[in-house]
């Protein structure tokens, strides 16, 4: 599996000197294109879903592709959602497979926009995805810059230019200079070689801008086209061949299934099952949790009769969801006093051996 943490990767990218190519995807054609064009320049690539685009495809069943794609690629793959509009829109993205946020903004954040930031901050913090935050590229101010990034805790920052405009070098290169973090920075299609090698000398960790790669392209020009267009950014942006070394810098993406087999006492099979369907409503809305499914065993004289199987986005969620309110009340209340004869064991998902 080659799908990494995006916050790692625009750190080492960062710290190499050269950009990650982001390409919105919007259904198979465009998907199967980026990868190949990614694995022909042996670049790391961040797949990203704009949540605008839900409203042309359904990110449930694109997401997973997505998900799929990035564990059977042989460069590292990392997965953001793009404009998302808050805290819910995140917990959605989240629980769908998303490992990056990039939240939407039009100009820079006032007070409650910070609050805002800082709120999907803390869910991100407590499953392990990391959070862009959005600053108008125009915005001549390093120093607001870094204060917006202090004051909110982003693990990146997205510079979004005025329409048909690109930063201009000097400033692009005084916000990275004042900030902490990786720069992201949103162009409009198709950059030129030109524009995109001096995006990377003014600091660009990473530049997005997809709309070329859209799904209509793709069964157009066919997936050829697709992964020639992103080979040649990825080869102007300095990430060609760059893929091992990504690879070694960053910590692969892992999930967790938190495993429970149990035998209850007290109630009869009707009211097991009964709470089986409330656990999996209530506990499937905790954040970072990926899925949950119940079971039962096909034998009646297996030691356990029943089963938990509770996905979650990574290893940081153990901690988040045992201590969250919700799974409190409904361990003490409706489970734990009727299955004391459990075992719960977490596992670390590895299918890259």
């Amino acid at each position: 599996m080659a799908r990494v943490h995006l916050g790692d990767l625009l750190r080492h990218a960062r710290g190499a000197g050269y950009a990650v190519g982001v390409f919105d995807v919007r259904g198979l054609a465009s998907l199967e294109g980026v990868m190949a064009g990614a694995e022909e320049a042996a670049a790391p690539v961040i797949l990203g879903l704009a949540e605008p685009d839900a409203e042309l495809v359904d990110p449930a069943l694109l997401l997973p592709a997505m998900v799929a794609a990035a564990r059977r690629a042989s460069v590292p793959v990392a997965i953001r959602w793009r404009r998302a509009s808050g805290v819910e829109a995140a917990r959605r993205a989240v629980a769908l497979g998303c490992g990056g946020i990039a939240l939407d903004a039009a100009a820079p954040a006032p007070a409650g926009d910070r609050a805002r930031v800082r709120e999907v901050v803390a869910l991100a913090r407590a499953t392990g995805v990391a959070v862009e935050g959005a600053w108008p590229a125009g915005t001549a101010d390093p120093e607001a810059a870094a204060r917006f990034v202090a004051e909110t805790g982003v693990d990146a920052l997205v510079l979004a230019p005025a329409p048909g405009r690109v930063p201009d070098p000097a400033s692009l290169e005084a916000v990275a200079a004042a900030v902490p973090v990786p720069l992201v920075v949103e162009v409009e299609d198709p950059p030129g070689a030109d524009v995109l090698r001096a995006l990377v000398a003014g600091g660009a960790a990473a530049v997005a801008g997809g709309a070329a790669l859209d799904e209509a392209a793709a069964l157009a020009a066919g997936r050829a086209a697709v992964a020639a267009e992103v080979r040649r950014r990825c080869e102007a942006l300095g990430a060609a061949g760059r893929a091992a070394d990504a690879r070694a810098a960053c910590r692969p993406w892992r999930e967790v299934e938190h495993l429970i087999v149990y035998n209850v006492e007290g109630i009869d099979e009707a009211e097991a099952l009964a709470r089986m369907a409330e656990g999996r409503r209530v506990l499937g809305s905790i954040p970072g949790v990926r899925r949950v499914v119940t079971g039962r065993a096909l034998r009646a004289d297996a030691r356990y009769r029943y089963c938990w199987l509770v996905r979650f986005a990574g290893e940081p969620v153990i901690t988040t969801y045992r201590d969250h309110p919700e799974h409190v009340r409904y361990a003490d209340e409706r489970f734990r006093p009727v299955a004391g004869d459990r075992i719960s064991i977490d596992y670390e998902l590895i299918d890259d051996a």
